[in-house]
């Protein structure tokens, strides 16, 4: 037992020390800690758990993707059936999916094999855990995986496989069904019954506010504004309550306005978005709208003004605590655009370099930010000093892409000295 103790202390040391190194981004020392607790057989089941999915993370970040598939590959294999006292332990059960999708990426001669273990994962755990959140789970992962391969019938049918324990199939399944019956294989029609069905069989559910939603999105491409509006209106008025529906629920009601041609009343609605729900996407958005709008109409103080509100809604949501990084990283986005629109390139420039710190150039948003920014420092001012700065870490992560062809073009044609230190 005292042995026990002194493994379990060593353990919590040893995933407190990875913790420093991370926190100080020294990923390397970091994965020497993982490693020694991974390969330690003394150590409890548990740690070297954590550790194992760590150890894939840190390999991530260091560009050992094939590294990182195999500690995956592992953990998952050692960690079967993906439960928990909490129930499903859902970042393990995204792993394979995972490791497909880098492989995709990262490791195109392997990507075959990798798919082949992800479909071989989630179909023994659906058929091993019929009619449970597990298998259920599995199915859709598995869904998800023939999408993503554009095997729009398999994935309806292993979506349809999800059902619970009334034999219904699972409403969020239902929803990705009628999603992509209507985006995919262009029947709408079906697509809206499915979505009728749901707000039908849960009225008071989130699954009816998704659907009724997504119903009015066709609508709207059908240009059928009437109905949008006054499904809107329902859906506030029943859900009053509860910002999360209001707030994409008057977004849909002003677009439809202002598509319908009543710009005026739009302008309104788009205005008490803004006031009563700034921390919100939709607000910024709606502030960009109005901005363009008056830009459009050449009513240039209104148009700077909103374009300035933009940016601060923006700013103010990018740096919130808590929000989501796609969320801050779309708010930051037209943060940009609000920059550009004014010539404002040293805001702009500086938008940029927050979604690069935000994403990382590992990811595409982050290495696109890159892209730009040493465009924009190229192009509006003329500083082939910072445009190189800019592109470096793309260049250095992304050798063989296809914009660094381009970007290193771009840079043979300045004077030796300006170019400084760039990968070939």
């Amino acid at each position: 037992a005292s042995d026990t103790m002194i493994f379990v202390m060593a353990a919590q040391a040893g995933m407190r020390r990875a913790e420093l190194h991370r926190a100080d981004t020294q990923w390397a020392a970091a994965l020497d800690v993982y490693a020694k607790l991974t390969s330690d057989t003394m150590f409890p089941v548990h740690f070297h758990n954590q550790a194992l999915f760590q150890q894939g993370r840190m390999h991530e970040r260091l560009g050992m993707y094939l590294e990182a598939a195999v500690d995956y590959r592992r953990l998952v294999e050692a960690w079967y059936p993906p439960q928990a006292e909490g129930g499903v332990n859902r970042e393990v059960l995204d792993l394979p999916l995972r490791i497909a999708s880098m492989a995709e990426e990262y490791a195109v001669d392997s990507v075959r094999a990798w798919r082949e273990f992800a479909d071989r994962y989630y179909e023994s755990l659906a058929q091993q855990f019929p009619g449970t959140d597990l298998g259920a789970l599995s199915l859709g992962q598995l869904g998800r995986l023939y999408a993503h391969d554009e095997r729009w019938e398999d994935a309806i049918a292993t979506l349809e496989r999800a059902r619970d324990s009334a034999g219904h199939i699972v409403p969020a399944f239902w929803i990705d069904i009628a999603e992509i019956r209507a985006a995919q294989l262009g029947d709408t029609a079906g697509a809206l019954e499915i979505y009728a069905a749901i707000a039908e069989r849960g009225p008071e559910s989130a699954y009816r506010v998704d659907a009724d939603i997504k119903t009015a999105q066709i609508w709207m491409r059908q240009k059928r504004y009437g109905e949008v509006q006054s499904k809107m209106v329902e859906l506030k008025d029943t859900f009053e309550d509860r910002p999360g529906v209001v707030i994409p629920c008057q977004m849909l009601y002003a677009q439809s306005l202002a598509a319908d041609g009543n710009w005026e009343r739009a302008r309104a609605e788009f205005a008490w978005l803004v006031t009563n729900y700034p921390r919100s996407l939709q607000a910024v958005e709606a502030a960009m709208i109005l901005a363009r709008r008056y830009a459009q109409t050449g009513e240039t103080a209104s148009a700077r003004g909103w374009y300035n509100r933009t940016d601060r809604l923006a700013l103010d949501l990018g740096r919130a605590g808590g929000v989501q990084p796609a969320v801050a990283g779309k708010a930051l986005e037209m943060a940009v655009q609000a920059a550009l629109a004014e010539e404002r390139w040293d805001d702009a420039a500086q938008r940029l370099e927050m979604i690069a710190q935000m994403y990382t150039v590992r990811t595409p948003a982050g290495a696109i930010a890159h892209v730009r920014l040493g465009w924009l420092h190229l192009r509006q001012r003329g500083d082939t000093t910072a445009a190189a700065n800019a592109w470096r870490p793309f260049l250095e992560q992304h050798p063989e892409h296809a914009q660094s062809k381009t970007l290193r073009d771009e840079m043979n044609k300045w004077p030796k000295n300006r170019r400084l230190d760039i990968p070939s």
